[in-house]
């Protein structure tokens, strides 16, 4: 079954080899960084975690990384219901999931997987462009509002009791300030439509139509959906259960490894991991994610040959079980099951 590529990602072939490109450096470069980890850790003492480990536990984290997934897929049908269209939740659970593979192998942070959803939707079930993305940008704007709340009141909880060193306060400051940053140059760019009109207006005519036509509905529509009442209350719920499942994930993996660590830490190093991985540089932050969480586990004292078997097991869990599974998902979105 052939794999459907979107707009966004362009259908011709020079496009497709590079995703095939793109898939096969994940691949060898993600055995490497396996590698690099286990062999830190020790090969015995990898093998020997893994035999003492909890199993329930691993299943448990393994079963809320789907949970995390049905969240995603159960928030953004609330959302689309608002806009006029009723997509069944198995549907769009498939598409959430096809989406995950796109953001793991695309430099960002679900850059090219949010393409994709909006795609999907729009070929398979009419749901225009602008509507679509609307509600993956509103998505986003109370993922950053949630992760940033969220952020705070870790970083203060750690600072105020003294668990944090002045190092780490400052290192950690400056992710606070750059996120700061970042949230109000989102906001003002929410505000600031007439940038893209010009923008859109140095398109040829036909072209130039559809992306303002598109505009005008994603504009009608994203404020609608902010404004609504009700919403921001529903979407609140739902992003705190999505991000809360986040970061209960990797705890429960270190606790069925048997490492103790304070569940306001692992918070505090999943959100600033999220943060970094947003860097466009490697597809689904390979690297970026697993150095960042090496290293700023190992500032709050926890051994690095420890925390190498942590880490391979949580994103075995959380990007190479999901990637499978996207890859699965995309394939099963083909033509053929239209």
């Amino acid at each position: 079954m052939a794999f459907y590529p979107t707009p966004a990602f362009s259908s011709n072939m020079g496009e497709t080899r590079g995703y095939g490109r793109n898939l096969l450096i994940l691949i060898v470069g993600g055995a490497i960084l396996i590698w690099l980890f286990i062999s830190h850790a020790g090969v015995s003492r990898t093998v020997e975690a893994m035999k003492r480990s909890r199993k329930p536990l691993l299943l448990l984290a393994v079963s809320l990384q789907f949970l995390n997934v049905l969240i995603i897929a159960v928030r953004w049908r609330y959302l689309l219901e608002k806009v006029g269209s009723r997509i069944p939740l198995n549907a769009l659970f498939t598409v959430v999931l096809a989406g995950n593979f796109m953001n793991n192998i695309t430099p960002g942070a679900r850059v090219g997987g949010e393409a994709y959803r909006a795609y999907l939707i729009n070929r398979r079930f009419g749901v225009h462009a602008g509507e679509g993305i609307a509600t993956i940008l509103v998505e986003r704007l109370f993922d950053f509002t949630v992760l940033f709340a969220f952020f705070i009141a870790s970083y203060l909880y750690l600072a105020f009791t003294g668990e944090m060193s002045r190092a780490e306060r400052t290192a950690l400051s400056g992710v606070l300030l750059a996120t700061t940053v970042l949230f109000i140059l989102f906001a003002l760019l929410m505000k600031k439509e007439e940038l893209l009109i010009g923008f859109f207006n140095r398109f040829p005519g036909v072209v130039r139509a559809k992306l303002l036509e598109a505009l005008q509905v994603f504009r009608i529509s994203s404020s609608g959906l902010i404004r609504q009442r009700g919403i921001p209350a529903v979407m609140v719920l739902l992003t705190v259960l999505l991000w809360a499942t986040e970061v209960i994930r990797p705890f429960f993996v270190f606790l069925a490894l048997g490492v103790k660590v304070p569940f306001v830490a692992v918070a505090l190093v999943t959100i600033v991991t999220m943060f970094v991985s947003a860097v466009p540089l490697f597809p689904g932050g390979l690297g970026v994610a697993e150095g960042t969480m090496l290293a700023t586990y190992a500032s709050l004292g926890i051994p690095t040959e420890v925390l190498a078997v942590v880490i391979v097991v949580d994103r075995a869990i959380s990007y190479w079980l999901l990637t499978g599974a996207g890859g699965l998902a995309a394939l099963r979105l083909g033509p053929g099951q239209a």
